[in-house]
Protein backbone atom coordinates (compact mmCIF):
# COMPACT_ATOMS: atom_id res chain seq x y z
CA UNK A 1 0.00 0.00 0.00
CA UNK A 2 2.70 2.62 1.04
CA UNK A 3 4.67 1.88 -2.55
CA UNK A 4 1.26 2.85 -4.25
CA UNK A 5 0.51 5.67 -2.13
CA UNK A 6 4.78 6.61 -3.46
CA UNK A 7 3.66 5.91 -7.15
CA UNK A 8 0.60 7.81 -7.28
CA UNK A 9 2.49 10.66 -5.69
CA UNK A 10 5.13 10.64 -7.67
CA UNK A 11 2.89 10.71 -11.24
CA UNK A 12 1.08 13.62 -9.18
CA UNK A 13 4.47 15.49 -8.92
CA UNK A 14 5.38 13.85 -12.68
CA UNK A 15 2.08 15.41 -13.89
CA UNK A 16 2.31 18.48 -12.52
CA UNK A 17 5.70 19.24 -13.95
CA UNK A 18 4.37 17.91 -17.07
CA UNK A 19 1.76 20.34 -17.19
CA UNK A 20 3.99 23.29 -16.06
CA UNK A 21 6.10 22.90 -19.19
CA UNK A 22 2.92 22.62 -21.36
CA UNK A 23 1.86 25.74 -19.79
CA UNK A 24 5.38 27.33 -19.96
CA UNK A 25 4.71 26.62 -23.88
CA UNK A 26 1.83 28.17 -24.40
CA UNK A 27 2.71 31.28 -22.51
CA UNK A 28 6.19 31.36 -21.97
CA UNK A 29 7.73 33.79 -19.02
CA UNK A 30 11.30 35.35 -19.07
CA UNK A 31 11.49 35.52 -15.22
CA UNK A 32 9.92 32.01 -13.63
CA UNK A 33 8.01 32.90 -10.37
CA UNK A 34 10.25 30.20 -7.71
CA UNK A 35 8.45 29.05 -4.77
CA UNK A 36 8.89 31.15 -1.26
CA UNK A 37 8.39 28.35 0.88
CA UNK A 38 10.76 26.13 2.46
CA UNK A 39 11.44 22.61 0.71
CA UNK A 40 13.12 20.08 2.93
CA UNK A 41 15.27 16.40 2.46
CA UNK A 42 16.30 13.52 4.61
CA UNK A 43 18.31 10.96 4.07
CA UNK A 44 15.39 8.05 5.80
CA UNK A 45 13.44 9.87 2.46
CA UNK A 46 15.01 7.58 0.12
CA UNK A 47 17.06 4.80 2.63
CA UNK A 48 15.63 2.35 3.87
CA UNK A 49 18.80 0.88 5.97
CA UNK A 50 21.83 2.18 6.55
CA UNK A 51 24.67 2.31 4.10
CA UNK A 52 28.14 2.89 4.40
CA UNK A 53 31.74 3.15 1.62
CA UNK A 54 29.62 5.39 -0.20
CA UNK A 55 31.12 8.13 -2.67
CA UNK A 56 27.91 9.92 -3.39
CA UNK A 57 24.45 10.11 -1.21
CA UNK A 58 21.91 10.70 -4.05
CA UNK A 59 19.03 12.37 -2.32
CA UNK A 60 17.79 13.35 -6.24
CA UNK A 61 16.95 17.25 -5.54
CA UNK A 62 20.47 17.18 -3.40
CA UNK A 63 23.53 14.79 -3.54
CA UNK A 64 26.30 14.74 -1.41
CA UNK A 65 29.63 13.72 -2.15
CA UNK A 66 32.58 12.39 0.15
CA UNK A 67 36.11 14.38 0.68
CA UNK A 68 39.08 12.90 -1.51
CA UNK A 69 42.46 12.82 0.44
CA UNK A 70 45.54 13.50 -0.48
CA UNK A 71 46.82 10.96 -3.03
CA UNK A 72 43.29 10.12 -4.03
CA UNK A 73 41.85 8.15 -1.59
CA UNK A 74 38.40 8.29 -1.11
CA UNK A 75 36.95 9.45 2.64
CA UNK A 76 33.97 7.08 2.19
CA UNK A 77 30.22 8.86 3.46
CA UNK A 78 27.77 5.94 5.34
CA UNK A 79 24.24 6.46 6.38
CA UNK A 80 22.98 5.33 9.12
CA UNK A 81 21.74 6.89 12.60
CA UNK A 82 23.89 9.87 14.74
CA UNK A 83 22.27 12.35 15.62
CA UNK A 84 19.88 11.03 18.02
CA UNK A 85 16.68 12.31 16.04
CA UNK A 86 14.68 9.50 14.85
CA UNK A 87 15.57 8.23 11.28
CA UNK A 88 18.56 8.18 9.29
CA UNK A 89 21.63 10.60 8.81
CA UNK A 90 24.49 11.29 6.48
CA UNK A 91 27.67 10.67 8.16
CA UNK A 92 30.76 12.55 7.12
CA UNK A 93 33.87 11.49 8.79
CA UNK A 94 36.63 13.58 7.08
CA UNK A 95 36.47 16.72 4.94
CA UNK A 96 39.44 18.72 6.64
CA UNK A 97 41.33 21.52 5.13
CA UNK A 98 44.11 19.41 3.59
CA UNK A 99 41.29 17.39 1.79
CA UNK A 100 42.41 17.48 -2.38
CA UNK A 101 38.41 17.54 -2.77
CA UNK A 102 36.07 18.78 0.10
CA UNK A 103 33.15 17.06 0.99
CA UNK A 104 29.82 18.91 -0.70
CA UNK A 105 26.40 19.39 -0.87
CA UNK A 106 24.87 19.91 -4.53
CA UNK A 107 21.78 21.26 -5.39
CA UNK A 108 20.25 19.45 -8.77
CA UNK A 109 18.26 21.51 -11.44
CA UNK A 110 15.41 19.68 -11.02
CA UNK A 111 14.41 22.00 -7.90
CA UNK A 112 13.62 25.67 -8.25
CA UNK A 113 12.99 25.61 -12.17
CA UNK A 114 16.61 25.02 -12.81
CA UNK A 115 17.83 27.90 -11.01
CA UNK A 116 20.10 27.25 -7.80
CA UNK A 117 18.04 28.24 -4.61
CA UNK A 118 18.96 31.37 -2.66
CA UNK A 119 18.74 30.38 0.82
CA UNK A 120 19.77 26.44 2.42
CA UNK A 121 19.38 25.76 6.01
CA UNK A 122 21.69 22.58 6.94
CA UNK A 123 20.89 20.73 10.51
CA UNK A 124 23.87 18.83 11.61
CA UNK A 125 25.97 18.01 14.43
CA UNK A 126 29.98 18.06 14.01
CA UNK A 127 32.66 17.08 16.29
CA UNK A 128 35.15 19.64 15.28
CA UNK A 129 35.38 23.43 14.34
CA UNK A 130 33.24 23.63 10.92
CA UNK A 131 33.53 25.49 7.95
CA UNK A 132 30.61 26.46 5.32
CA UNK A 133 31.34 27.64 1.78
CA UNK A 134 28.75 28.47 -0.58
CA UNK A 135 29.01 29.15 -3.96
CA UNK A 136 26.97 30.29 -7.03
CA UNK A 137 26.32 28.67 -10.14
CA UNK A 138 29.77 30.52 -11.39
CA UNK A 139 31.40 28.78 -8.96
CA UNK A 140 31.86 32.20 -6.95
CA UNK A 141 32.05 32.12 -3.08
CA UNK A 142 28.92 34.10 -2.26
CA UNK A 143 28.79 32.74 1.64
CA UNK A 144 30.39 31.41 4.41
CA UNK A 145 30.22 30.36 7.95
CA UNK A 146 32.69 29.06 10.50
CA UNK A 147 32.37 28.13 13.91
CA UNK A 148 35.17 27.96 16.47
CA UNK A 149 34.38 24.99 18.42
CA UNK A 150 32.37 21.45 18.17
CA UNK A 151 28.74 20.79 18.31
CA UNK A 152 27.37 17.62 20.17
CA UNK A 153 24.12 18.64 19.73
CA UNK A 154 22.17 19.52 15.88
CA UNK A 155 22.56 22.89 15.22
CA UNK A 156 20.71 24.51 12.13
CA UNK A 157 23.33 26.89 9.63
CA UNK A 158 21.71 28.96 7.26
CA UNK A 159 23.47 30.66 4.01
CA UNK A 160 22.18 32.68 1.83
CA UNK A 161 23.01 34.90 -1.63
CA UNK A 162 20.39 36.58 -4.01
CA UNK A 163 22.72 34.69 -6.65
CA UNK A 164 21.51 31.63 -5.78
CA UNK A 165 23.69 28.58 -3.90
CA UNK A 166 24.19 25.74 -6.08
CA UNK A 167 27.05 23.90 -3.92
CA UNK A 168 28.32 24.06 -0.27
CA UNK A 169 31.93 22.62 0.27
CA UNK A 170 32.75 21.74 4.13
CA UNK A 171 35.93 21.97 6.39
CA UNK A 172 35.88 20.07 9.46
CA UNK A 173 35.43 16.36 10.68
CA UNK A 174 32.58 14.05 12.16
CA UNK A 175 29.73 15.84 10.66
CA UNK A 176 26.00 14.47 11.16
CA UNK A 177 23.81 16.08 8.63
CA UNK A 178 20.00 15.11 9.71
CA UNK A 179 18.30 17.66 7.29
CA UNK A 180 18.97 19.60 4.38
CA UNK A 181 16.29 22.61 3.51
CA UNK A 182 16.21 25.23 1.08
CA UNK A 183 14.26 28.56 -0.42
CA UNK A 184 13.85 28.99 -3.97
CA UNK A 185 13.73 32.76 -3.21
CA UNK A 186 14.08 34.74 -0.17
CA UNK A 187 10.29 36.47 0.61
CA UNK A 188 10.32 40.23 0.65
CA UNK A 189 7.82 41.66 2.12
CA UNK A 190 7.92 45.17 0.13
CA UNK A 191 10.16 46.31 -2.21
CA UNK A 192 12.86 48.99 -0.32
CA UNK A 193 13.49 52.15 -2.10
CA UNK A 194 17.02 51.73 -1.33
CA UNK A 195 19.47 49.23 -0.16
CA UNK A 196 20.29 51.23 3.41
CA UNK A 197 17.23 50.10 5.48
CA UNK A 198 15.49 53.02 7.48
CA UNK A 199 16.79 52.47 11.41
CA UNK A 200 15.04 53.03 14.13
CA UNK A 201 15.75 56.17 16.13
CA UNK A 202 18.39 56.19 17.84
CA UNK A 203 21.15 58.62 20.00
CA UNK A 204 23.61 59.18 17.88
CA UNK A 205 23.01 59.26 13.91
CA UNK A 206 24.30 57.00 11.26
CA UNK A 207 26.78 59.24 8.86
CA UNK A 208 25.45 58.59 5.74
CA UNK A 209 28.87 57.34 4.21
CA UNK A 210 27.96 54.03 6.60
CA UNK A 211 26.53 50.65 4.99
CA UNK A 212 23.99 48.95 7.61
CA UNK A 213 22.17 45.96 7.06
CA UNK A 214 19.31 44.69 9.78
CA UNK A 215 18.45 41.16 10.76
CA UNK A 216 14.80 41.23 9.23
CA UNK A 217 16.96 41.39 5.66
CA UNK A 218 17.74 37.50 6.39
CA UNK A 219 15.93 36.29 9.24
CA UNK A 220 12.77 35.59 10.66
CA UNK A 221 11.59 35.90 14.15
CA UNK A 222 11.35 33.31 16.37
CA UNK A 223 14.61 31.37 14.63
CA UNK A 224 17.33 29.55 17.40
CA UNK A 225 21.24 28.79 15.97
CA UNK A 226 24.42 28.93 17.72
CA UNK A 227 25.35 30.89 13.75
CA UNK A 228 23.48 33.18 12.18
CA UNK A 229 24.93 34.67 8.85
CA UNK A 230 23.94 37.92 7.30
CA UNK A 231 25.71 37.76 3.99
CA UNK A 232 29.16 39.05 4.73
CA UNK A 233 28.84 39.08 8.62
CA UNK A 234 28.33 36.21 11.06
CA UNK A 235 26.83 36.26 14.36
CA UNK A 236 28.25 33.14 16.73
CA UNK A 237 26.83 32.23 20.14
CA UNK A 238 28.59 31.98 23.51
CA UNK A 239 29.45 28.92 24.54
CA UNK A 240 29.60 27.83 28.52
CA UNK A 241 32.42 27.22 30.82
CA UNK A 242 31.71 23.08 29.62
CA UNK A 243 31.75 23.95 26.35
CA UNK A 244 27.57 23.50 25.40
CA UNK A 245 26.18 26.23 22.90
CA UNK A 246 23.87 29.26 24.69
CA UNK A 247 21.84 29.33 21.38
CA UNK A 248 20.88 32.84 20.01
CA UNK A 249 17.53 33.49 19.03
CA UNK A 250 15.74 36.05 16.89
CA UNK A 251 13.47 38.40 18.76
CA UNK A 252 11.42 41.84 18.40
CA UNK A 253 13.57 44.18 20.34
CA UNK A 254 11.96 47.69 18.55
CA UNK A 255 8.76 49.21 18.53
CA UNK A 256 8.36 49.09 14.79
CA UNK A 257 8.66 45.01 15.17
CA UNK A 258 11.70 44.40 13.13
CA UNK A 259 13.87 41.46 13.83
CA UNK A 260 16.47 41.34 16.09
CA UNK A 261 19.58 38.82 16.80
CA UNK A 262 19.15 38.21 21.38
CA UNK A 263 22.57 37.30 22.43
CA UNK A 264 20.67 35.55 26.11
CA UNK A 265 24.34 35.26 27.87
CA UNK A 266 27.82 35.60 26.99
CA UNK A 267 29.87 36.89 30.49
CA UNK A 268 33.52 36.94 31.15
CA UNK A 269 33.01 33.36 32.52
CA UNK A 270 32.12 31.83 29.35
CA UNK A 271 34.27 29.00 27.33
CA UNK A 272 33.74 30.92 24.26
CA UNK A 273 32.16 34.64 23.44
CA UNK A 274 29.48 35.63 21.28
CA UNK A 275 30.91 37.49 18.32
CA UNK A 276 30.18 39.13 15.24
CA UNK A 277 32.51 38.34 12.50
CA UNK A 278 33.26 40.48 9.85
CA UNK A 279 34.24 39.31 6.13
CA UNK A 280 36.62 40.90 3.76
CA UNK A 281 33.86 41.12 1.13
CA UNK A 282 32.52 44.12 2.97
CA UNK A 283 34.48 45.62 1.77
CA UNK A 284 36.34 44.85 -1.70
CA UNK A 285 38.91 42.56 -0.23
CA UNK A 286 39.53 45.03 3.02
CA UNK A 287 37.87 44.66 6.39
CA UNK A 288 36.10 47.73 7.93
CA UNK A 289 38.03 50.10 9.28
CA UNK A 290 34.73 51.34 10.98
CA UNK A 291 31.62 49.52 12.74
CA UNK A 292 28.54 51.08 14.24
CA UNK A 293 25.85 48.62 16.45
CA UNK A 294 22.64 49.91 17.04
CA UNK A 295 22.12 47.60 20.45
CA UNK A 296 19.43 47.20 23.39
CA UNK A 297 20.44 45.34 26.53
CA UNK A 298 18.76 44.36 29.72
CA UNK A 299 21.52 43.82 32.14
CA UNK A 300 25.23 44.82 30.67
CA UNK A 301 26.87 45.14 27.48
CA UNK A 302 30.76 45.48 26.46
CA UNK A 303 31.95 45.14 23.09
CA UNK A 304 35.78 44.72 21.96
CA UNK A 305 36.89 44.91 18.51
CA UNK A 306 39.99 42.47 17.09
CA UNK A 307 41.77 42.60 13.86
CA UNK A 308 42.78 39.66 11.81
CA UNK A 309 46.69 39.36 13.80
CA UNK A 310 43.94 39.08 16.73
CA UNK A 311 45.35 42.12 18.84
CA UNK A 312 42.64 44.03 20.93
CA UNK A 313 42.02 47.48 18.78
CA UNK A 314 39.28 48.97 20.36
CA UNK A 315 36.47 48.41 22.91
CA UNK A 316 33.45 50.25 24.40
CA UNK A 317 31.10 49.27 26.93
CA UNK A 318 27.40 50.42 26.55
CA UNK A 319 25.36 52.63 29.10
CA UNK A 320 23.79 51.13 32.17
CA UNK A 321 20.01 51.75 30.64
CA UNK A 322 17.85 49.94 28.20
CA UNK A 323 17.27 52.29 25.59
CA UNK A 324 18.56 51.61 22.12
CA UNK A 325 22.27 52.92 22.14
CA UNK A 326 24.90 53.24 19.26
CA UNK A 327 28.32 51.55 19.81
CA UNK A 328 31.13 52.77 17.92
CA UNK A 329 34.21 50.93 17.12
CA UNK A 330 37.88 51.93 14.96
CA UNK A 331 40.43 50.67 13.53
CA UNK A 332 42.98 51.16 10.90
CA UNK A 333 43.93 48.38 9.89
CA UNK A 334 40.44 46.52 10.37
CA UNK A 335 37.83 45.13 12.38
CA UNK A 336 37.58 41.42 11.71
CA UNK A 337 36.21 40.19 15.19
CA UNK A 338 34.01 41.97 17.91
CA UNK A 339 33.52 40.02 20.65
CA UNK A 340 30.77 40.44 23.23
CA UNK A 341 30.60 40.43 26.95
CA UNK A 342 27.23 40.74 28.51
CA UNK A 343 23.66 39.52 28.46
CA UNK A 344 19.96 39.92 27.36
CA UNK A 345 21.38 41.80 24.42
CA UNK A 346 19.64 42.48 20.97
CA UNK A 347 21.66 43.16 17.89
CA UNK A 348 18.75 46.25 16.27
CA UNK A 349 21.60 46.96 13.33
CA UNK A 350 24.98 46.52 11.73
CA UNK A 351 26.71 49.56 10.48
CA UNK A 352 30.08 49.65 8.60
CA UNK A 353 32.51 51.68 6.48
CA UNK A 354 35.49 51.50 4.34
CA UNK A 355 36.95 54.17 3.79
CA UNK A 356 40.68 54.51 4.51
CA UNK A 357 41.21 55.19 8.31
CA UNK A 358 42.96 58.57 8.81
CA UNK A 359 46.36 57.59 10.45
CA UNK A 360 48.97 60.55 10.04
CA UNK A 361 48.21 63.76 11.51
CA UNK A 362 51.59 64.67 10.98
CA UNK A 363 54.42 64.72 8.57
CA UNK A 364 57.16 62.79 9.84
CA UNK A 365 59.90 65.05 11.41
CA UNK A 366 63.80 63.93 11.34
CA UNK A 367 64.93 64.35 14.79
CA UNK A 368 69.01 64.32 14.61
CA UNK A 369 71.03 62.49 17.40
CA UNK A 370 74.30 63.30 15.42
CA UNK A 371 74.25 67.37 14.86
CA UNK A 372 75.56 67.07 11.67
CA UNK A 373 73.86 64.23 10.44
CA UNK A 374 71.78 64.56 7.10
CA UNK A 375 68.13 63.45 7.63
CA UNK A 376 67.83 59.59 6.56
CA UNK A 377 71.66 59.62 6.77
CA UNK A 378 72.35 55.30 7.12
CA UNK A 379 72.99 53.28 10.36
CA UNK A 380 76.74 53.02 10.98
CA UNK A 381 77.83 49.85 12.05
CA UNK A 382 81.50 48.42 12.96
CA UNK A 383 82.94 45.39 14.22
CA UNK A 384 84.90 45.65 17.24
CA UNK A 385 86.12 42.48 17.74
CA UNK A 386 85.01 39.11 17.01
CA UNK A 387 86.09 35.01 18.01
CA UNK A 388 84.19 31.75 18.00
CA UNK A 389 82.19 32.42 20.30
CA UNK A 390 80.84 36.21 20.03
CA UNK A 391 80.83 39.10 17.61
CA UNK A 392 81.08 42.61 19.37
CA UNK A 393 79.76 45.49 17.79
CA UNK A 394 79.02 49.37 17.48
CA UNK A 395 76.37 50.93 15.72
CA UNK A 396 75.85 54.84 15.61
CA UNK A 397 72.37 56.04 14.88
CA UNK A 398 72.37 59.45 13.28
CA UNK A 399 68.78 60.05 14.15
CA UNK A 400 65.25 59.18 13.86
CA UNK A 401 62.03 59.57 11.75
CA UNK A 402 59.30 60.59 14.21
CA UNK A 403 55.62 60.63 12.82
CA UNK A 404 52.34 61.50 15.12
CA UNK A 405 49.76 58.78 14.31
CA UNK A 406 45.72 58.39 15.30
CA UNK A 407 45.65 54.77 16.17
CA UNK A 408 42.58 53.49 18.13
CA UNK A 409 40.85 56.91 18.85
CA UNK A 410 44.79 57.96 20.62
CA UNK A 411 47.48 59.77 19.34
CA UNK A 412 50.41 58.05 19.81
CA UNK A 413 54.16 59.10 18.66
CA UNK A 414 55.65 56.40 15.98
CA UNK A 415 59.77 56.41 15.94
CA UNK A 416 61.02 54.86 12.48
CA UNK A 417 64.73 54.51 11.92
CA UNK A 418 66.87 54.68 8.70
CA UNK A 419 68.47 52.11 7.10
CA UNK A 420 71.33 50.03 8.27
CA UNK A 421 74.47 50.54 6.27
CA UNK A 422 78.10 49.09 4.99
CA UNK A 423 80.09 47.17 7.88
CA UNK A 424 82.96 48.41 8.56
CA UNK A 425 85.76 47.50 11.15
CA UNK A 426 87.37 44.35 12.36
CA UNK A 427 87.54 41.91 9.25
CA UNK A 428 86.69 44.76 6.74
CA UNK A 429 89.78 46.20 6.39
CA UNK A 430 90.88 46.45 2.37
CA UNK A 431 93.14 43.54 2.02
CA UNK A 432 91.95 41.90 5.36
CA UNK A 433 88.42 40.89 4.29
CA UNK A 434 87.73 38.12 6.08
CA UNK A 435 85.27 36.57 3.68
CA UNK A 436 88.45 36.45 0.77
CA UNK A 437 90.66 32.88 -0.02
CA UNK A 438 94.03 32.65 1.54
CA UNK A 439 96.16 34.62 -1.30
CA UNK A 440 98.15 31.63 -1.87
CA UNK A 441 95.34 29.75 -3.85
CA UNK A 442 95.92 32.53 -6.50
CA UNK A 443 91.80 32.66 -6.30
CA UNK A 444 89.81 35.00 -7.76
CA UNK A 445 88.77 37.98 -5.46
CA UNK A 446 84.90 37.68 -4.24
CA UNK A 447 82.87 41.23 -4.54
CA UNK A 448 82.65 42.53 -1.03
CA UNK A 449 79.03 43.97 -1.52
CA UNK A 450 77.17 40.82 -0.49
CA UNK A 451 79.18 40.58 3.05
CA UNK A 452 79.35 44.41 4.00
CA UNK A 453 75.66 44.73 3.30
CA UNK A 454 74.59 41.77 5.21
CA UNK A 455 72.73 43.97 7.77
CA UNK A 456 71.16 46.55 5.86
CA UNK A 457 68.52 43.67 4.81
CA UNK A 458 65.41 43.08 6.55
CA UNK A 459 62.11 41.93 7.10
CA UNK A 460 59.88 44.96 7.15
CA UNK A 461 57.31 45.30 9.70
CA UNK A 462 54.08 46.79 8.06
CA UNK A 463 51.70 45.91 11.36
CA UNK A 464 51.72 49.10 13.74
CA UNK A 465 52.01 49.28 17.13
CA UNK A 466 53.60 46.28 16.94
Amino acid sequence: MRKIFGLLVYLGILGGLMLSVEAQIIRPTPTPILPSTESCVTAGDYYQLPASSLKLVDLKAVQISAAVMLGGRLSPLSVGECSGIKGLDIIIPWSESTAETLAAITWSRIVCNGLPPQKVSITLSHGTALTLVAYNEKGVVVDKLSTRAASTAAVTYSLSSEDGIRRIEMVGAEICISRICWLCRIPVDEPTPTPTPTLTPTPTPIPSDYTCINPSQFLQLNQSSDTFSLNAITVHAALDASGAVVPLTTANCTDDKRTSIFIPWSEDTAGQLASIEFSEKLCNGLLPTEVQLIVRHGNHAKFIAYDSAGTIVDSQAAADDSSIQTITLKSPTGIRLIEIIGSEICLIDICWRCEPYEEPVQKAEWVPIDPNARPGQPIQVVVESANESETQLVLKIPGFWRTLVKYGGRVFTKIEFPRVGSLAGSGFSEGKEWFQFPSRLTAPSLSSSRYSNALAIRINQPIFPA
